[in-house]
């Protein structure tokens, strides 16, 4: 009877129960654990840094990445004396456009402001994660330029459009968009 409800330890062969899972002797494990060869010491070591690295991974991936905005300035096109416009923000904080400028040659180097349109007041900016279409636009002054050197379309070089974003921490960027002559001609259109 006592054989059935004993059995000898694998590592000392004293006599333990049938169903024990440890070894009072010699302190050994009998169920899963006995092939693992490490102690409970390691083991509640290897827990706590699997516990620790859970909430510090996240937080040194946050520390490393630059809290800012990331804009990125995308040429659509011309439409009824507009530059259509998107912006977006892949970044972690807003972003703002400014203004554009419209720079060409035409014997002599000509510069051509262009403002957002229907934008008030805080209104230029661009929230984190999202996109934003802007209407650019040339007031009436640049008009009439344009109205002049379109006389002489071929005369000219080449057609540029700055764009002017400012990022979160304050660094202004420029993007720089080649127009064709048919946008430019465009640019005198009616709305």
């Amino acid at each position: 009877m006592s054989d059935t409800l004993n059995k000898k330890c694998p590592y000392c062969k004293e006599l333990i129960k049938r169903d024990a899972l440890f070894c009072i002797k010699c302190n050994n494990f009998l169920n899963w654990r006995r092939y693992l060869n490490f102690g409970n010491t390691f083991l509640a070591l290897l827990v706590a840094l699997i516990s620790v690295l859970s909430f510090a991974i996240p937080a040194i991936k946050n520390s490393l990445t630059a809290e800012n905005s990331v804009l990125h300035v995308n040429y659509s096109f011309v439409y009824g004396g507009h530059i259509m416009m998107i912006v977006s923000n892949s970044g972690t904080k807003p972003g703002h456009i400014i203004n554009g400028l419209i720079s060409y040659n035409n014997g002599a180097q000509k510069n051509i402001n262009v403002q957002v349109v229907g934008v008030a007041a805080g209104e230029n900016y661009i929230a984190q994660g999202s996109s934003k279409e802007f209407q650019l636009f040339i007031d009436d002054d640049g008009k009439r330029e344009i109205q002049n050197d379109l006389r002489n379309l071929n005369n000219l070089s080449e057609i540029i459009l700055l764009v002017n974003v400012i990022n979160f921490n304050g660094k202004r960027e420029t993007y720089k968009y080649k127009l064709e002559k048919a946008d430019f001609v465009k640019l005198n259109e009616a709305e």
